[in-house]
Parts: structure tokens; sequence; C-alpha cells
């Protein structure tokens, strides 16, 4: 096979079904009890609905806008190519997420709690944090 093709191919999984989904997110550490749960949901939200888990630390705080309406529009400013390069352009790609069902706690209500547990005078732009249990790493 030329190698040049191999670089070129992109490599498509079939999506998650209910029941994956359902799977993922019954599991323990995806829950909103706890703040590393929550961050965890939130985080997997995030992976389904704007991103491949490898772009999450690059999303921030101000790429989300929550309409009166119940809904979140996320703008996204770089997207994959089919090269399988990022695309940097001026032109943003939109991504409405509904409203939540009335009934269900969903990624809206997840994203806004995991939000308002910030400090209102928080400095860091990004939306994710990771959590540093080592305090010599911090001194």
């Amino acid at each position: 096979m030329n190698k040049s093709l191999e670089l070129i191919t992109t490599k498509h999984y079939d999506p998650l079904s209910s029941d994956e989904l359902r799977t993922i997110f019954n599991h323990e550490a995806l829950s909103i009890n706890t703040v590393n749960d929550l961050q965890n949901q939130v985080f997997m939200w995030c992976c389904l609905l704007f991103a491949p888990c490898n772009e999450h630390n690059q999303m921030k705080i101000t790429q989300f806008t929550f309409l009166d309406n119940g809904r979140i529009q996320f703008t996204k400013f770089s997207q994959k190519n089919d090269s399988g390069g990022v695309e940097e352009n001026l032109d943003s790609l939109i991504i409405p997420v509904p409203a939540d069902l009335k009934e269900y706690l969903g990624p809206v209500h997840d994203i806004k709690l995991y939000l308002s547990k910030r400090s209102t005078n928080y400095t860091c732009q990004f939306l994710h944090f990771k959590i540093n249990k080592n305090i010599h790493d911090i001194l």
C-alpha cells in the first residue's frame, strides 16, 4: 500500500449506542454529587457534543453562550480537516445544544452547575482544570 495514502485516510468509528451512553453516564465516576465527578461528567458531555477528548483542554468558558430558551450555543473556532490537521479560520462553527427535558438533568444543567462552582473572580478562561493532589508540585 502506498504510504502517502495511509497518511490521509481517517478512521471512522460507529457512534455510541443508547445502551453504551447509559452505561457511561451511570458509571460511579460520573455524577453531580462531588466536584470531581461533576467535572468528569462535564468532560464527557463536552467530548460527546463539542470536541474529541484530546481537545477539551483548549475549551474556554467564553465559547459557551447560555440562551434564554434553556439552550446552549457552543462556538468552535477550529475544526479538524479531512487530513487530520486542524483548521483555524475566521468562520466559527456554532454547535447548538437543545434545552434539557423537564424530567431530565442533561448537559445544560450539568455545565451550568459546573460553572456555578467556580469562584466569581476566576482569572483562568479555560473550562477544565486538572486537580493537583500533590502539594509539592505547587510549592
